[in-house]
């Protein structure tokens, strides 16, 4: 699969998720592979981010390195804490893969526990908890 197939894989994916909620256009891409100020990023692991601006909520897909001992992984961040005022902060949950097709249905259900709306930060963290024991 090519660099572009692996992005609109995990787009569509994304946005299949999010075709169940009516806020489902407010999450825009993100990071997106540059910096502020447009000086690219060249993070060779990043796949697809999203943010919901609004909520203050994002998504980011990495590809990790095929010699992982893990096929998946996924961890929530404050980014920004303790940098940025707190009503900035964005709360994040991040998701490594080796495969995208072992990686993909498990990241379909924690990716639509964390846009519900209902999901505290909390909520997922627990959730998440539970995924890596």
């Amino acid at each position: 699969m090519t660099q572009q197939e692996t992005i609109e894989f995990w787009k569509n994916l994304c946005f299949d998720v999010l075709s169940k909620y009516p806020e489902a256009h407010e999450w825009k891409p993100w990071i997106g592979g540059t910096l502020a100020d447009g000086t690219p990023m060249n993070d060779p692991n990043l796949v697809f981010d999203l943010l919901h601006d609004g909520r203050k909520r994002a998504i980011r897909i990495l590809q990790e390195d095929p010699q992982s001992q893990h096929d998946h992984a996924v961890w929530l961040n404050k980014f920004g804490e303790g940098v940025v005022d707190p009503p900035e902060v964005i709360e994040e949950m991040v998701f490594t893969y080796k495969s995208y097709r072992e990686s993909s249905p498990i990241f379909s259900k924690l990716f639509n526990i964390w846009v519900d709306p209902q999901t505290t930060y909390d909520k997922m963290q627990n959730i998440v908890s539970s995924f890596a024991d």
